[in-house]
């Protein structure tokens, strides 16, 4: 029997047996090996790596098997001669000769290997196996509630014992049921069987007030607050500075544990300045180190998310997210973190429905003492404790609730809610699909949120006021698209038919929207303001172009049809077009004809750069946006493999692409911190997955 190398490798084919179990080796796992003498010529005897374990019942087996033989070889051994003639190949119960011998080799092999100790050696050199945790599945965010109550069942008049009342129908048309005195008692809707209900308003009329439909007052109030505390440290540039940042912690990165401390160390929020907003930014090879942590995924909307937007402060991480279905929701990432120090605290609420419930409340409990004499506490709402988004202030019943009564049910219900964790979905802002979503106002762009819709409607939430109030109520506009002129004074609304109207947010409803302009063929997917030169404005069309405009052009056409600076285009529909924050006034485009490219705006819509990109997302799946990173050399697009891709503004390549276990859905839509080296990647489940 020739000697060999032995040998350590993981099995290629799945071929291969191990000589002392039998078993097969799969393809990949751990094997040992060394040339031997096998059924006449040299090959390699191969051991897997668990045979250590069973070797000594692969000994007992061989030896259990071989006495066997050798009991049947005796009782075999009659004096049989013309068999044996017949057949003298014939020995040992079946076993010819060269089997025999066959079995013979790979006892001593085994033999040999065990001598070796190759199965101890093999598994001291084979990688340990990572342990498989069964992690329970955490849940963040806005969810569905399930029904709790059991209903009765429905049972008709008959089983109930009710007796028939005598009626007859007297005729049955037109969707109507009469009964002989003339009466009509049901009316149905398109064949169903419904109801008479009044008409919905298309949009929600007027002011809406700050609350939240998933959590607590005290918590609604809390946040209002934060959001102006941002707004404030923004419009002063002084953000970082005292809002309650903990020494060394970094702007984008967590402080550990619970992140105690908001985020610091930032500039001013919000300048106008395209440069200036890139100067500190990740550029696109960095873009692609950032990381998913499974405490950084939240449900945030209850439908597909259609557009979300970082807050400009670096003091702390905001995103706001709208969907499909007119929700609006609000995300402060680092819950439980930022608390306001007591100097920014307001001396009174900026909810007046907060304030309205306490009065309210004063009043009631005055009124139970029977005329008595009593002296009621108000309690202070407004001290460091009380103004913050600690997880236990989700806790807090909502004023006037049942929660509030000292009812058991209340409080078994406010126990079920479990902590706040930083979402607040807000009662409804829109009806219908919000296309439009972005933070303006204020030096530090960041003292209001605008958001528009199909509905026919563009609201205007002023976080200092806690009131979202309506700007433009349309009856039958539907508005695909918008944008806002970083100071909150002019906006931008594109329909669904290639229209155009200016918005003068400071004007009152009635005479703030303008003249509809024509400017495309088709619906206006895009109008994006350039941020350094907000004059100047690009619109994407389904009727495959991309236009730039000036806003003096606009307000001079004198009821004609404008002309656009300059005009580019694709095959296909175009998605989207947008500026880069650099100021250099180039375009990023999506199109339906799988490609995303660059143009130079400031030379007549040249085309610069077209990258190969799949963009056929299908029924299901919000189209894909590319949008830019903050330095504006990289590109930000998802990818149909539940990827982000990030792809090289200045060569088309890939630079990288950010992927995560705890992302499991198709990111359509992206967005990037004007400063804060933070990615957030939105999917049609409504999760919002920040990258830092």
């Amino acid at each position: 029997m020739a000697g060999g190398v032995v040998t350590l490798e993981q099995a290629k084919s799945g071929r291969s047996t191990c000589r002392a179990s039998g078993e097969p080796i799969a393809k990949g796992e751990w094997r040992v090996g060394f040339e031997t003498w096998i059924s006449g010529r040299v090959a390699m005897a191969w051991m897997g790596s668990d045979s250590s374990s069973d070797s000594e019942a692969g000994e007992a087996a061989v030896e259990k098997e071989e006495q066997g033989q050798e009991e049947q070889e005796e009782d075999e051994q009659e004096p049989q001669q013309e068999q044996k003639k017949a057949a003298p190949q014939q020995q040992g119960g079946g076993l010819t000769e060269m089997e025999r011998q066959r079995l013979e080799l790979i006892k001593r092999n085994r033999e040999r290997m065990m001598a070796l100790n190759l199965p101890g050696m093999a598994a001291e050199l084979l990688p340990a196996a990572p342990a498989k945790q069964q992690q329970p599945a955490k849940h963040k965010g806005v969810s569905r509630k399930r029904l709790s109550e059991v209903l009765p069942r429905r049972e008709s008049s008959r089983l109930r014992g009710i007796a028939a009342d005598g009626s007859m129908i007297h005729a049955e048309r037109q969707g109507e049921i009469t009964v002989v005195a003339g009466e009509v008692i049901r009316r149905y809707a398109s064949g169903a069987m419904a109801e008479e209900q009044e008409p919905q308003d298309r949009h929600p009329q007027g002011e809406v007030q700050f609350e939240s439909s998933n959590a607590s007052a005290h918590s609604d109030e809390a946040f209002i607050q934060l959001l102006a505390r941002s707004a404030a440290a923004a419009n002063s540039g002084s953000q970082g500075s005292d809002a309650g940042s903990s020494p060394g912690s970094q702007p984008g990165s967590k402080a550990g544990g619970k992140r105690k401390g908001a985020r610091g160390g930032g500039s001013g929020g919000g300048s106008s300045s395209g440069a200036a907003a890139a100067a500190g930014a990740l550029g696109a090879a960095d873009l692609c180190k950032l990381r998913l942590a499974e405490d950084d995924v939240a449900k945030v909307t209850k439908e597909a998310t259609t557009h979300l937007a970082f807050h400009p402060t670096t003091d702390t991480l905001i995103v706001a997210c709208a969907d499909k279905k007119g929700n609006v929701s609000l995300w402060h990432v680092n819950e439980g973190s930022y608390e306001l120090p007591p100097a920014a605290c307001r001396t009174e609420p900026i909810l007046r429905r907060a304030a309205a419930s306490e009065e309210q409340r004063e009043q009631q409990q005055a009124e139970g003492e029977g005329g008595e004499d009593v002296q009621v506490c108000k309690p202070a709402a407004t001290s460091a404790a009380a103004v913050s988004l600690d997880a236990s202030a989700g806790k807090a019943a909502r004023p006037g609730s049942r929660a509030s009564s000292g009812s058991g049910t209340g409080s078994e219900e406010q126990q079920e809610a479990g902590p706040f964790d930083g979402v607040l979905l807000l009662q409804p802002q829109h009806y219908q699909y919000v296309s439009g979503l972005r933070w303006a106002g204020g030096s530090g762009r960041g003292a209001a949120l605008f958001t528009a819709s199909y509905d026919g409607s563009l609201r205007r939430l002023d976080v200092e006021q806690g009131v979202s109030d309506l700007v433009v109520s349309a009856e039958e506009d539907e508005y695909s698209c918008m944008d806002v002129m970083g100071d909150g004074r002019t906006a931008l609304l594109g329909d669904n038919v290639g229209q155009l109207r200016v918005v003068d947010v400071r004007a009152p409803p009635a005479g703030s929207l303008g003249p509809a302009l024509d400017i495309h063929a088709k619906k206006i997917n895009t109008v994006h303001f350039e941020p350094t030169q907000e004059q100047v404005f690009a619109t994407a069309s389904t009727d495959t172009t991309i236009k730039l405009w000036d806003m003096r052009a606009l307000s001079s056409s004198k009821g004609g049809a404008p002309k656009p600076l300059a005009t580019g285009g694709h095959p296909q529909a175009c998605q989207a077009a947008l500026f880069a924050p650099d100021g250099s006034r180039r375009l990023v485009s999506t199109s339906f004809d799988n490609t995303c490219r660059i143009w130079d705006g400031a030379n007549g819509m040249q085309q610069l750069l077209a990258v190969k990109h799949d963009n056929q997302t299908g029924r299901w799946v919000l189209p894909f946006r590319a949008c830019w990173n903050a330095a504006g050399d990289g590109v930000i697009v998802g990818n149909m493999n539940r990827f982000v891709d990030i792809f090289d503004a200045g060569s088309g390549a890939l630079a990288g692409q950010l992927s995560s276990p705890f992302m499991t859905a198709i990111p359509s839509r992206n967005a990037v911190h004007p400063r804060l080296p933070v990615l957030a990647a939105a999917t049609n489940s409504g999760r919002i997955h920040i990258y830092r």
